[in-house]
């Protein structure tokens, strides 16, 4: 029986068609597009499929858009104060409001730049202080607080530290910071504002980072050559995200590890990978390749389960699975005019970049839409029970690809079901009988075409078989267990199930099964052989 999936997309909306994407914001469930006229549209997944532009409060413009734990954090240009959206709610100008005051009741304007991480904030104003608020997820004031529940005591601004910063990431159990000149790196941990680590550096670091899993470091230039750009130092134990070994906890140079031959420009750490753009334009990356998020043109997660009939999107997102090893290079291998790289290390599995054109580019998970396809609410399974948020990764995009966020079509999709047999020949030679294994891997094809993706035709290859003996008496051998057609030898007279396991080449499991009824060994002149 053949299944319909429907995708949708959003009709073109003309009045966008001269507007150039700026900068991507990208989030677990959303993605929005701050546009070249300085606002800001985007896709809504709650329960509306069609871009739509942020009603930023009257009088104020963007200048800043940082996304959060499905919310944003952004500055206005004048006088640089701190909004926020109220979570999976930043549809209209209501659903924002302003930090207004510090912990102390004074004005809480005059910031530079802002960053975030679970339910916490922080910015840096003018001065190059950093300021602290929201829930207090780290214990940096108030013990109690815990990053894996998101909660922690609720607080106003509060000046963090003394220390004159240049910039601050936060990420899980740590903040780092970059010290006004660029020859400090701090580390502090949960539950102290006292560093953990203070790095002093022979010459200035370009740039800092901190990701969910335990990853840190800067990037800091060579002696000679560039000193705008630099090469990754890099601490922590979550070392197979980019192909190293042992763990360190003060940041150790991967120039070598690398093969680094061009400094970085700019670099992107999220949760389950690492994207970088050498001095060249080159994009390069690396990490645990769930949902394509490396962008290499692989994806491990197990999205068909044939045998229990679980359809379900839901992955462990488990650290560490599928390290791709040391950065490659990624997309086509003569593109080289990549400008910028947009992620979140807040539970993201989506990368999105840009190119000198101003082009948008996407790949990795298409949880609720957020590549920008405009792919909603659509999940296809045999019996079209389960329509919700988590896309059965079908259209995961796991090398990248350039995408028009503001039009996009209608496409529809018929899938055939994968379907497996198994059968033997009849006839015995000496005591062994053939078993073949048939059948059909599942595939969705694309109608009409070409796909809106230009993938026309989606999964599956059989990539591997395993013959089994379900029942029946011992002493059973395979000729090659691994084979698709294979013969058995048996030795004794009775009633067997041989099973084979079908493997695709996305995780995806089925097996069928072969009754046999023998009776025929030791017997003179024949026997027979029978379903049974």
């Amino acid at each position: 029986m053949r299944k319909l999936l429907t995708i949708l997309f959003l009709f073109p909306l003309l009045a966008y068609t001269q507007l150039t994407v700026k900068q991507v914001v990208q989030d677990e469930y959303r993605t929005w597009y701050v546009y070249s006229d300085g606002h800001v549209r985007g896709y809504s997944n709650n329960g509306g499929t069609y871009i739509k532009q942020w009603q930023e409060p009257a009088g104020h413009v963007w200048a800043m858009v940082k996304p959060g734990f499905n919310y944003m954090n952004v500055l206005d240009a004048i006088p640089g104060h701190a909004w926020a959206s109220r979570t999976f709610n930043i549809d209209t100008k209501d659903s924002f409001w302003r930090v207004d005051t510090d912990t102390t009741g004074a004005d809480f304007g005059d910031l530079i730049d802002i960053t975030y991480y679970s339910t916490s904030t922080m910015a840096l104003r003018s001065d190059s202080t950093a300021w602290y608020w929201g829930n207090d997820v780290y214990s940096f004031f108030y013990a109690g607080g815990n990053l894996a529940t998101w909660v922690g005591q609720k607080m106003l601004p509060t000046q963090f530290s003394t220390v004159k910063l240049r910039k601050i990431v936060m990420g899980w159990a740590r903040v780092v910071g970059l010290s006004s000149d660029g020859l400090t790196v701090y580390e502090w941990v949960s539950g102290s504002r006292t560093p953990n680590h203070t790095i002093n550096l022979p010459r200035p670091a370009t740039d800092i980072f901190v990701a969910q899993c335990d990853i840190w470091g800067y990037l800091m230039p060579d002696a000679t050559g560039s000193q705008t750009m630099g090469y990754p130092y890099i601490a922590g134990t979550s070392t197979s995200i980019y192909g190293g070994g042992s763990a360190n906890s003060v940041p150790a140079s991967l120039k070598t590890l690398w093969g680094l031959t061009q400094p970085i420009k700019k670099f992107d750490i999220d949760w389950q990978a690492i994207q970088y753009i050498d001095s060249t334009g080159y994009l390069w990356g690396c990490g645990w390749n769930s949902f394509g998020e490396v962008g290499n043109g692989v994806e491990f997660v197990g999205r068909y389960t044939y045998q229990s009939g679980n359809f379900s999107y839901g992955w462990p997102l488990n650290n560490g699975e599928n390290p791709s090893g040391v950065p490659a290079k990624i997309g086509d291998p003569l593109k080289h005019d990549w400008v910028d790289i947009y992620s979140t290390n807040w539970y993201g599995t989506t990368k999105q970049a840009r190119d000198s054109k101003d082009s948008i580019w996407v790949w990795g998970r298409n949880k609720a839409g957020v590549n920008g396809f405009g792919w909603f609410a659509n999940n296809w399974t045999p019996d079209n029970s389960d329509m919700d948020q988590y896309h059965y990764n079908a259209m995961d995009i796991i090398v990248p690809t350039m995408v028009t966020p503001i039009s996009a079509k209608t496409q529809n999709y018929n899938g055939t079901p994968p379907s497996t047999t198994a059968s033997h020949n009849g006839h015995f030679v000496g005591n062994a009988v053939t078993l073949v294994g048939t059948g059909l891997p599942l595939k969705v094809f694309a109608t009409p075409h070409p796909a809106g993706n230009g993938v026309d035709t989606l999964c599956c290859q059989w990539a591997s078989f395993s013959w089994t003996v379900k029942s029946g008496p011992s002493g059973s051998s395979f000729s090659n267990g691994a084979a698709q057609t294979t013969s058995v030898s048996v030795t004794q007279n009775g009633r067997y199930v041989f099973q084979i396991q079908f493997n695709d080449n996305h995780s995806g499991i089925d097996t069928a099964q072969v009754p046999l009824y023998v009776n025929r060994i030791n017997r003179v002149g024949g026997g027979r052989v029978k379903w049974h």
